[in-house]
């Protein structure tokens, strides 16, 4: 301490009001600051001693009419002298008691020794009370007789030593009081949390909530710290947990396995985190009952490894954005998509005997026969495949088929993956297709015999008709007219046998190709109907296998009479072209259209055409729109055309 005026007596009392406030001060979280300030005020002599806390150093900094916190006081005269300095009459305060009560704090925080104008004023002093972080957290106060300069700078010495003590102690006693709020708040927050929360130090339970008795199987929440986390866990996963617990990490987390009280086992998936609780280094883990999740999965995988369907997940590894053309689209989904899951039966189905030799494989190197075109349409479709067939065919391997479903996910505007299930359906399709076969020859053999037989029973008749008339009958004869209608009935019947068996069996298809075939169908259809029907044919499309053939005039054929029958329209064009290596065959109708969902499984003519092109390898899409018409497109790529 400097040197003071003040003689030795004085400043011992000062030395031991000094160690009396610091041990009350440091010994104690709530200590009675009106204590310290009698200590204070009686050491210096002092008639009052004040302290103000502020409690935000913000708002003591606002303005002149700021709060001004909590104010301690003491009065060398009692409660009422106490009450009549600080409520009452302020012209008996010193200057610096009247800045207080005028509610100006902000003037004090740069305040030090200030005396009257005059000898006879009241004089005091006030100092500003700062934290170590130099944060203001109120003022100290003193209030005299009327005193010297000197004394009076020697009192406001004495106050920053005294000061310095009050402002460590309210620092600490705040962060004290912030610390304990904070641990209210997060035990209120664990108590009442949905999710089992534990603590743990050096392996024994210090705490649980409620959530985490319940899981356990703890019924009294006071008993859980009899136990140890290692009464909880199977003994083959107590060190596999013991080193999560000791290298914990707040992203990692562990599943593993409990064991109630009651012997019954649960899975969990639990995250630890160090924190200090009850002044000790513990770990916080907060567990997740995850068992039903667990066997829900276990069940899901059980049903799709033993089901007879294959059933797969693509995963783009480029998501693929939802905005663009549907051809680039497909083109990213070929370049992008590589298997990501898939059962047994779908790794049967590529070929392999392991899934692990599928599984991450780029779809265009496990299915090579997966088309663009098949892809534009799933996402034309809103990324929707229903019972879409596929055919593939490897070298030198007679041609396998397959029926495809298959559903899009999209995450924030862009396809992320493509779950589907797929079916071989080579059977069923080369059953289908030897009744086709079946049928044709059905077909065949009846156009052969009303050829061979009916249409000779007419033309003989026709002739016998014509002979009975010449031979007795004169041309004026009612007779000879008679014999002349029944050879024109004759002729007319004929003539309806010839077109029966044309359409049973096209003679164009035997002598000169498809081509000719449809332009006669359509001849034919505009000749014996008032609708106009033309034909096109472009870019020498043609078709060499005659089975091939037979089932594009079929479906050209039956699209013709849909239309006729139920369309009502007034121009039907049919199209047969060719493009790289695609050969398109083309029947459209100008007419009523249909509701193809509403048609779909209940109209045996579309059922028909469509096992028809399937039978033959080919696509075939029927878009209809009500009162605008109907389109029957065939796609056939050119390898399975040319096939003999």
């Amino acid at each position: 301490m400097a040197e003071s005026s003040e003689p030795f007596e004085q400043r011992s009392v000062i030395e031991q009001a000094l160690a009396s406030v610091s041990h009350m001060l440091v010994s104690s979280s709530e200590a009675d600051l009106r204590d310290v300030l009698r200590i204070l005020g009686e050491a210096l002599g002092a008639e009052c001693a004040y302290l103000v806390t502020i409690p935000d150093e913000d708002n003591a900094l606002d303005g002149a009419k700021a709060p001004l916190g909590t104010m301690t006081r003491w009065h060398r005269d009692g409660a009422s002298s106490e009450q009549s300095l600080f409520n009452g009459d302020h012209d008996a305060a010193s200057p610096t008691l009247r800045l207080l009560a005028n509610a100006q704090p902000h003037a004090v925080r740069d305040y030090h020794v200030k005396t009257g104008a005059g000898g006879n004023e009241p004089a005091g002093v006030a100092i500003p009370l700062l934290s170590k972080q130099d944060r203001f957290v109120g003022y100290l106060g003193i209030e005299h007789a009327a005193l010297p300069d000197a004394a009076l700078r020697e009192h406001g010495r004495v106050l920053s030593v005294f000061g310095d003590l009050l402002a460590g102690y309210l620092s600490r006693r705040d962060a004290e009081r912030a610390l304990s709020e904070s641990e209210e708040r997060w035990r209120k927050f664990v108590e009442f949390n949905p999710e089992p929360i534990l603590i743990t130090a050096g392996g024994l339970i210090l705490y649980a909530n409620e959530a985490c008795a319940r899981l356990l199987g703890v019924n009294d929440l006071s008993d859980i710290q009899n136990y140890a986390l290692r009464d909880f866990l199977p003994a083959n996963q107590v060190d596999l947990v013991e080193m999560q617990r000791a290298t914990s990490s707040e992203h990692a987390s562990l599943e593993h396995e409990i064991v109630r009280l009651d012997g019954d086992e649960r899975v969990v998936e639990t995250i630890a985190v160090t924190v200090r609780f009850q002044g000790l280094d513990a770990v916080q883990m907060v567990m997740r009952d995850i068992t039903d999740r667990k066997r829900s999965e276990e069940r899901y995988r059980t049903f799709v490894q033993t089901i007879s369907q294959g059933v797969w997940r693509i995963d783009i590894a480029k998501p693929v954005s939802a905005l663009t053309f549907p051809a680039l689209q497909a083109e990213q989904i070929l370049e992008h998509g590589y298997l990501a899951e898939c059962n047994n039966m779908m790794t049967r189905l590529l070929g392999a005997t392991r899934t692990e030799a599928v599984v991450g494989k780029p779809i265009s190197m496990l299915v090579p026969a997966l088309s663009k075109e098949l892809l534009e349409t799933f996402v034309e479709d809103s990324y929707r495949l229903y019972n879409h067939e596929l055919s593939v065919q490897s070298v030198g391997q007679p041609p396998r088929h397959f029926s495809l479903n298959a559903v899009g996910r999209i995450e924030r505007g862009a396809l992320v993956r493509i779950w589907g299930s797929c079916v071989e359906v080579t059977e069923r399709v080369e059953m289908e297709r030897r009744m086709v076969a079946v049928l044709e020859e059905q077909q065949e053999r009846i156009g052969r015999d009303l050829h061979d037989s009916v249409g000779q029973l007419l033309t003989g008749i026709r002739m016998l008709s014509e002979n009975l008339g010449n031979r007795y009958f004169a041309p004026d004869d009612e007779g000879f007219a008679a014999t002349r209608k029944v050879t024109t009935f004759a002729e007319d019947a004929l003539q309806r046998v010839r077109d029966i068996c044309r359409g049973l069996v096209p003679p164009q298809l035997y002598q000169e190709g498809i081509g000719s075939a449809l332009q006669g169908l359509c001849a034919t259809m505009d000749a014996i109907s008032e609708v106009r029907c033309s034909f096109a044919h472009h870019n020498e499309a043609n078709v060499e296998d005659y089975e091939t053939q037979l089932q594009l005039y079929r479906i050209a054929q039956e699209a013709v009479n849909n239309a006729l029958k139920h369309a009502a329209p007034q121009n039907i064009w049919i199209r047969f072209t060719r493009e790289n290596d695609l050969v398109t065959l083309e029947v459209e109708d100008d007419g009523k259209g249909f509701d193809e969902e509403r048609e779909t499984g209940r109209s045996l003519g579309l059922y028909s055409m469509k096992r028809r092109a399937s039978s033959i390898r080919a696509s075939l899409t029927i878009d209809s729109e009500i009162d605008v018409g109907t389109l029957v497109k065939v796609v056939l790529p050119t390898e399975e055309a040319v096939v003999s």
